[in-house]
């Protein structure tokens, strides 16, 4: 049988045979003992001649596994200088799964949660009287305000009908009563109902001083809502529920003011008594869920959402919300769904848009993404949209237009690297070296403290041939954040390319022992792990490479095999190898280690195959001899 010449595959055979040596040693001892025991018992054999052909068989065997573990360790000395280097691939930083971006709260327009849009959308309403409440004065302006309506419902119906005359005559009747019957409370009122919140607040803070019935209080607390006075409305709403004015719509009102507030608990409270009180009223479950899902009790919360739709199904407040529910979630499909009807209903939100946007994104959606939010950010410059439209080109290929929206976001947020960043990313890629390293150190003098920008700005000189720059920030980023495993990641790799393999390893188990560590992490301590000749540990690390990685990796399947062939699974070793041969078609060195795989499973004629394709493809490599000698030693059988 012809000798490898791969040191790897020598390791292999040479601890096969110190293993297979060592069963021999014993087995020779057991028998040998077992005649002893024998000569003694039966007295047919001399025991000290037994003895003495044991001892001459113990220091055979030494002296043999002493010229054994001297021939391995000068194979393992060759090895170490011979180490089969890695197949690179571009410098980068790993390709982590983004993170959700946190949706904006909806402080305005009918999908926000406020005493203002509850009343603009009808949910409440901005005077509520009883022509049977216990308060006189109520009573008297409840029947003022009646007839005053249903006058005008006349005057409405005939001038439908034709006859204007006879409507401008009920009408002036209508004008004629409120003359003569006018009154100071019926007069606020009747401000409040026609929107005129400022002077109707104005002329309500006069009429509670003298008459504080529980329709004086409610208007006022409304009209104090609808202009910005959201803790003065809470405390006349509260009185006009002592007052006698309880009711669903009330505590509606109350609810909507403390969420206004930020009092959540408060809020919660008041509309769980609205929802008891009117069980029918999704304005009430809408908000309800919305303050439910601000407090993170998502269960609860969805339960609400969906009576309210159920309710009314185009409630803008509960589509938005339950829009936010299903993107916390994860179900990207449905908070689509729900905020686009969310959208319709709301056409001009900002912060409703960017959220849309934000769950186009995270369902991959990057057409719609474009289609939707381009016209947007070029009308209203948006930096969070801006990022999201830049980051959707990218996706398609659109890398120039990509890059006039992350500069539009480095623009409106200087403050925020991550845009710089992800732009000298996209110009590193492109092989635009030098504006890389330009956009990166704009980021990095913008915040010298973030690891990210330290981290691309290393990555930048890195392709540029600046190793010891690269080096240089690939350990500040380290310093400047502990946890992040790809500066860990990046640090260890270059350590490891530089031969500090100890240290290179070290780093690398920290940045897998992170949480979000790349597939890139577990690759390269595999690596780290086979250039400490430790191929069981490599191959644990590759495989949660190969685990984490959305398509099959050539450089990890190529590492994985040179694994398995390091721990003696040569067939593995061989299939693997197939893989990685296919996936890296330009890497001859895999070429190399699967005929070393076949030749280690006695397929002599496929190895000699492989080992001429290495030759033709490296003909000049540093193993070239050794190889060349192999494929001859084959060759001549």
């Amino acid at each position: 049988m012809v000798a490898s010449q791969n040191p790897n595959v020598q390791q292999a055979d040479l601890s096969g045979e110190t293993r297979r040596l060592e069963k021999w040693v014993v087995a020779v001892g057991l028998f040998a003992l077992a005649l002893l025991v024998a000569g003694f018992v039966t007295g047919e054999y001399q025991p000290l001649a037994v003895l003495g052909a044991l001892v001459f068989l113990v220091a055979i065997s030494w002296l043999w596994s002493v010229a054994v573990d001297r021939m391995f360790h000068r194979v393992r000395q060759w090895s170490k200088s011979h180490t089969p280097q890695p197949v690179a691939r571009p410098a980068g930083s790993p390709k982590a799964s983004p993170a959700a971006r946190a949706l904006r709260e909806v402080t305005a327009g009918r999908s926000a949660l406020s005493l203002g849009t509850l009343v603009e959308s009808g949910a409440v309403p901005p005077v509520r009287l009883s022509a049977t409440s216990s308060d006189a004065s109520e009573r008297v302006a409840a029947l003022k305000m009646e007839a005053s309506e249903r006058l005008r419902e006349l005057a409405s119906q005939l001038e439908a009908q034709g006859k204007a005359e006879e409507a401008a005559e009920v009408l002036r009747s209508a004008d004629g009563a409120s003359d003569v019957a006018r009154d100071e409370m019926s007069e606020a009122l009747q401000l409040a109902r026609d929107g005129d919140y400022e002077q109707a607040a104005a002329a309500l803070e006069c009429v509670v001083r003298t008459q504080p019935s529980g329709a004086a209080w409610y208007t006022l607390g409304v009209c104090q809502g609808m202009t910005g006075q959201t803790a003065e409305a809470a405390q006349s709403l509260h009185r006009a529920a002592d007052a006698g004015a309880d009711s669903a719509a009330l505590r509606l009102a109350l609810g909507g003011a403390y969420a206004e507030l930020g009092q959540h608990d408060r809020a919660e409270k008041q509309l769980t008594a609205a929802v008891a009180m009117d069980e029918g009223l999704a304005a009430a479950h809408g908000a309800l869920g919305e303050v439910q899902l601000a407090q993170g009790k998502a269960q609860n919360a969805a339960s609400h959402l969906d009576e309210a739709l159920s309710l009314a199904p185009g409630l803008a407040l509960a589509r938005a919300a339950r829009g936010r529910l299903h993107y916390q979630k994860g179900n990207n499909a449905e908070a689509v769904r729900d905020l686009a009807e969310a959208v319709k209903a709301d056409p001009d939100n900002r912060d409703l848009a960017f959220n849309y946007t934000a769950a186009l994104a995270a369902a991959g959606r990057s057409d719609e993404v474009i289609s939707f939010a381009r016209p947007i950010v070029d009308e209203h410059p948006d930096a969070e949209m801006a990022q999201l439209v830049a980051e959707a080109l990218e996706k398609k290929g659109r890398t120039e237009d990509a890059r006039a929206y992350l500069a539009l976001t480095a623009e409106l947020a200087p403050e925020s690297d991550s845009a710089r960043v992800k732009l000298a990313r996209s110009l590193r890629l492109e092989g635009r070296v030098d504006e890389a390293i330009s956009e990166a150190e704009a980021a990095v003098g913008d915040n010298p403290r973030s690891a990210e920008a330290l981290l691309e700005l290393g990555l930048a000189l890195e392709a540029s041939g600046d190793s010891d720059g690269a080096l240089r920030r690939f350990q500040s980023a380290v310093q400047m954040d502990r946890s992040s495993s790809a500066a860990l990641t990046q640090l260890g790799r270059v350590m490891l390319a530089s031969g500090q393999v100890k240290e290179a390893a070290r780093m690398l188990k920290q940045a897998t022992g992170l949480a979000g560590a790349s597939a890139d992490a577990f690759y390269w301590l595999g690596e780290a792990h086979l250039g400490m000749e430790k191929p069981l540990l490599a191959m644990e690390s590759l495989r949660e490479a190969l685990g984490r990685s959305p398509d099959r990796r050539g450089d990890v399947s190529y590492a994985y095999g040179r694994a398995m062939l390091g721990a003696g699974r040569a067939k593995e070793a061989a299939e693997e190898l197939r893989r990685a041969r296919k996936l890296l078609p330009d890497a001859p060195e895999v070429e190399r280690d699967l005929g070393y795989a076949l030749h280690r499973l006695r397929n002599y004629q496929d190895a000699a195959r492989s080992l001429r394709a290495y030759l033709a493809a490296s003909p000049d490599a540093a193993d070239a001899g050794e190889v060349r000698a192999l494929v001859e030693k084959l060759s001549a059988g």
